[in-house]
């Protein structure tokens, strides 16, 4: 297969290019994960909790949603992480993305000095995905389960008999 030749195309920095776009797509969905749970979408929760019958096998899944989305917006903790802008959830997470970023971005720039683009690439994707574990360990929502209260019960969060035909 013959490879198409268009003049004036710089396949190099076509490439370059590629990098760059490859590596700000991930660290943007890497970023939109982070975004905290909004009272727009706890509303719409609500709504279609109000409109689904009780005896749904949704209905409790969905409650279950509301409690810990309530619990994430409106406890203590949320509250405290409201008065300090900055608070490390997961040390492990933000300890290592510390060590690797500056280390990944130096590798990178010491490649692309060099004029090594392909494994530059993939060390800055590296130094991005390390960015990403900066922002995890910053990250309420990430915490483990063990580590958070569990939230109040509520009346609604009973559970709903199971209708089985060989009982």
């Amino acid at each position: 297969m013959e490879m198409i030749y268009l003049p004036g195309m710089d396949w190099e920095e076509v490439f370059k290019s590629l990098g760059v776009v490859v590596g700000a797509a991930a660290s943007l969905y890497q970023i939109r994960s982070l975004i905290p749970p909004s009272r727009a979408r706890l509303k719409a929760d609500l709504e279609i909790l109000k409109s689904l019958d009780p005896s749904d096998a949704a209905a409790p899944l969905l409650k279950a949603h509301i409690d810990r989305t309530l619990w994430v917006l409106y406890s203590p903790a949320a509250a405290r992480s409201a008065s300090s802008r900055f608070h490390v959830y997961s040390w492990k997470d933000f300890i290592l993305g510390l060590v690797f970023m500056p280390s990944f971005l130096i590798w990178t720039v010491y490649l692309v000095h060099r004029g090594s683009w392909w494994p530059a690439i993939l060390t800055g994707f590296a130094a991005f995905a390390s960015f990403g574990g900066i922002l995890v360990g910053l990250d309420a929502k990430r915490v483990n389960v063990e580590q958070q209260p569990n939230p109040p019960a509520s009346p609604v969060s009973e559970t709903v008999p199971t209708t089985d035909p060989t009982m």
